[in-house]
């Protein structure tokens, strides 16, 4: 789980300049996802929430959202 949560911190880091995921980017948050126990295919969209520090995540024809939470380092993973 700590190398899910440093390479999730490694695609936050990246986002300050780049406003799009990198595939590369999107495959890493589908594994985070389906480590939790959650359903995601594929990924669909990922979009970062600047106010929030977090990043909204659609799977599988945007059938599933999932929000990625940074709390101070540690990430969590919410099904919406």
């Amino acid at each position: 789980m700590k190398k899910i949560a440093l390479m999730l911190c490694m695609a936050l880091a990246t986002q300050v300049v780049a406003y799009s995921f990198s595939e590369v980017q999107k495959e890493f948050l589908k594994q985070a996802i389906r480590s939790e126990g959650y359903s995601c295919s594929i990924v669909d969209s990922a979009t970062r929430s600047a106010f929030e520090r977090s990043i909204n995540v659609y799977c599988d024809d945007y059938k599933y959202k999932y929000v990625v939470k940074d709390s101070g380092g540690t990430f969590s993973i919410t099904p919406k």
